[in-house]
């Protein structure tokens, strides 16, 4: 909690802290669960167009759900 506070001092609030190693997990479990024939994981775009996460959904090989090129 006081890494938080000490990074919402310097930032402003909000602000949004990722955990590379919890998103991998969680990209992981996701992965599994799509595993069977005729599935494919989906990251949206819109839910978080953070570059690093989409970077790490990209390399973990979830394709992206976009409305467009652009948002692409």
């Amino acid at each position: 909690m006081k890494q938080e506070l000490q990074i919402a001092a310097e930032v402003g609030t909000p602000f949004y802290l990722y955990d590379e190693a919890t998103l991998c997990g969680q990209i992981e479990h996701v992965r599994w669960l799509t595993e069977g024939p005729g599935l494919q994981a989906r990251f949206a775009v819109k839910a978080n167009p953070a570059t690093r996460v989409l970077q790490l959904m990209a390399a973990s090989g979830l394709w992206a759900d976009a409305v467009s090129g652009n948002e692409a």
